[in-house]
């Protein structure tokens, strides 16, 4: 989340600013519930049985991950910015953000997969498969959907990762967009990129410009605007317009504005952005076994069942924040930090 290597953002005349964007982490927490509403209302039409008041989450409710992708290439330049680090600090600083739980639950996918088969309509134990997936590689590999199947967002974030590390290396901070731009573009060209991807650079492009100081006129004006036109593109004929223009452009907005706003404060922000990882990750098991139960034991309107199928999602994706992932990372980080070949701590020294 920030520039790796020898370059400076005070050499552009950046305002170092510190503390936590609590709006910002919200927003994460309302991403990752974009994306499970979507989740629940289309299982509820896959099964047969829509929801009703739910069933417009299918239509946008995916956004979350466009609204994601905004974040992580904001996020990267501010942190960079505030706290320079070289190119394998940074590639540490986020494999231990996203490998761990990652890994935990495609293995556990991969076991239910080799020992109850019967669990899964449609996939089918792979060992190729399984280590495509755990190295963020099976989308370039052209293996489809990884085992965990929202993981291919997280093989557009590593990807990310590796091209804006090296850019921080080579270049000041703040022509870094340029590059990642150009990296992006030409991976779409030559191959199985997606033009989604820049919406990272969307992201870059909102960092940079705050920690300039700039700041939009009355930014809620434009949350809304942004929520707006995220609901009136909706409505178009699927494909009618890019990902990165019907999604993307309302996720700038609602990003932009957000940061310019006053922020939330407090450990619950905290503590639900982070979450949103693990409920992003924790829903491709907790909407088929809730779905599951409740077709078998009860007779309950689609909806409810859905908002069921969410709410449990919430829960143990904050259970395994708090219980797993948060516990795990943080040995991991002592361990790293008491090694020293691989000092996580240390940072490189800026030129001025």
């Amino acid at each position: 989340m920030d520039s790796v290597g020898q370059h400076n953002g005070n050499i552009l005349g950046f305002r170092k600013e510190q503390g936590v964007l609590g709006n910002i982490q919200i927003l994460r927490f309302a991403a990752a519930l974009l994306v499970v509403l979507f989740h629940v209302a289309w299982t509820a039409q896959n099964e047969g049985n829509p929801t009703r008041f739910l069933a417009g989450f299918i239509k946008w409710g995916e956004a979350g991950v466009d609204i994601f992708f905004v974040i992580s290439g904001f996020v990267m330049v501010l942190s960079q910015a505030r706290s320079p680090r070289r190119v394998d600090q940074f590639l540490i600083e986020r494999a231990l953000r996203i490998v761990p739980m990652y890994w935990i639950l495609t293995l556990l996918s991969t076991a239910l997969l080799l020992l109850l088969p019967g669990l899964f309509s449609s996939s089918s134990f792979s060992v190729q498969k399984t280590l495509t997936s755990l190295f963020f590689v099976n989308s370039w590999l052209g293996q489809g959907y990884p085992v965990l199947y929202v993981g291919w967002t997280l093989e557009y974030e590593w990807l990310f990762y590796l091209i804006i590390s090296l850019s921080f290396m080579l270049f000041p901070i703040g022509f870094t967009w340029i590059a990642v731009l150009a990296v992006f573009l030409a991976l779409n060209w030559a191959g199985p990129v997606e033009l989604v991807s820049l919406e990272f650079v969307y992201g870059m492009v909102i960092g940079l410009l705050y920690l300039r100081g700039k700041r939009l006129p009355k930014p809620a004006l434009f949350v809304a605007g942004g929520v707006l036109l995220l609901a009136a593109f909706a409505q178009l004929p699927a494909g009618q317009l890019p990902r990165q223009i019907s999604y993307g452009v309302p996720a700038l907005l609602i990003v932009a504005a957000l940061v310019c706003l006053p922020q939330v404060k407090g450990k619950a922000a905290l503590f639900l952005g982070a979450a949103s990882y693990d409920i992003y990750l924790i829903q491709v098991f907790t909407i088929p076994v809730v779905f599951r139960l409740i077709g078998k034991l009860f007779v309950l309107p689609s909806d409810l069942t859905a908002l069921l199928a969410a709410a449990v999602t919430l829960v143990a994706g904050g259970l395994a924040c708090a219980l797993v992932e948060k516990p795990l990372t943080n040995r991991m980080k002592d361990w790293l930090r008491a090694s020293p070949r691989l000092d996580i701590g240390a940072r490189s020294r800026p030129v001025r």
